[in-house]
């Protein structure tokens, strides 16, 4: 049986949204991972600061996604400290990651993070 080159490219597709989910989720998920990591780079992150996180959120987001983060902070012993979220809640479907970060006082561990984060498209 001979496929017509229109077939292949289609089957190729499927293939490839079965694997990956939509282009546009994927790449939502890759820019909010980057977006989290200029976060955590700038050392926006570690201000623990709601309104400064959210700034810098609204600033870096796209405007076809919501980008939302909750950040627990635990001490340098293991115990859980507390909590912000910033733009967390969501409706409906979205794509879920977590980052890890540590920050430091003086060269010396200052505490331990992680970011809870969920993207959207609108």
């Amino acid at each position: 049986m001979m496929l017509a080159a229109g077939s292949v490219m289609l089957m190729i597709a499927v293939v490839y949204a079965i694997s990956f989910g939509h282009p546009q989720e994927f790449q939502a998920r890759r820019t909010a991972a980057d977006i989290v990591a200029l976060l955590d780079y700038t050392q926006v992150l570690d201000t623990f600061n709601s309104t400064a996180i959210a700034n810098n959120l609204t600033a870096y987001t796209p405007s076809n996604m919501r980008l939302g983060m909750n950040i627990s902070r635990y001490t340098t012993a293991g115990t859980f400290d507390s909590s912000i979220a910033v733009m967390y809640e969501m409706n409906g479907t979205f794509s879920a990651g977590r980052w890890w970060f540590v920050s430091f006082a003086d060269k010396t561990v200052d505490a331990f993070y992680i970011v809870d984060y969920r993207v959207t498209l609108k």
